[in-house]
């Protein structure tokens, strides 16, 4: 009957076993710049019931110089496509220039059609991006929630030009649920609070991993 804490596990096909809380990788994509595209880094029924936290681990360039800062999208469908309107997501960044007392700050973000905007903004040249991690919180509940980290990098050889951003962004209570699929891309998006309602992704490439949480009940 396993140890202290263990939890039963399923390998798909059958077969039961015991094993300790913490991290199970669902699911990594490493797409090379000769094949980045808005839609790279699509990721379809990756959230279910069996985890109610997901760590992402992220490195997200862009080939182009549009595509100032970097959002993600939720959808429910399993087919690759995105929530894109009558979905409320508010979030705050804050922002530190790495090596520098100065060039701190904030800002707030919101928008009505599924846009969580987590980190910008980028103005620099081509192959410049995010790097970073998060938590997604229930994405099935009411409520999906994103926690994390990133360090955006303006240019890969100008070391004077990397931020390091804290950020959060939540949907609006009892708005969505069961959301299944998750989208990371890089867009044009505001950074004063105004409303984003539409932008266009570009193409994007690098890495990411969405791990699951293990935990046990109290």
């Amino acid at each position: 009957d396993g140890s202290s804490r263990d939890i039963l596990t399923t390998n798909g096909s059958g077969a039961l076993s015991f094993s300790k809380p913490g991290l199970t990788l669902i699911e990594t994509k490493q797409v090379a710049s000769g094949s980045a595209s808005a839609t790279a880094f699509h990721f379809n029924n990756c959230f279910s019931s069996t985890y109610d936290f997901y760590t992402i681990k992220f490195n997200l360039l862009r080939t182009g110089t549009s595509g100032n800062a970097f959002f993600v999208q939720f959808g429910s469908a399993g087919n690759g496509s995105v929530i894109t309107s009558n979905y409320y997501a508010r979030g705050s960044m804050r922002y530190d220039r790495m090596g520098s007392s100065g060039n701190s700050g904030e800002f707030d973000m919101l928008s009505s059609a599924g846009y969580f905007q987590l980190c910008g903004t980028l103005s620099s040249p081509a192959n410049s991006g995010f790097r970073g991690y998060m938590d997604i919180i229930d994405p099935q509940s009411a409520m999906v929630t994103i926690v994390g980290k990133g360090i955006m990098h303006n240019s890969s050889g100008n070391n004077s030009e990397k931020y390091l951003e804290s950020f959060a962004c939540s949907a609006d209570d009892g708005e969505r649920s069961g959301l299944t699929d998750f989208r990371l891309n890089m867009g044009d998006i505001n950074s004063n609070g105004s409303n984003l309602t539409s932008t266009t992704g570009v193409a994007v490439y690098g890495r990411v991993s969405i791990f699951g949480v293990n935990q046990w009940a109290h």
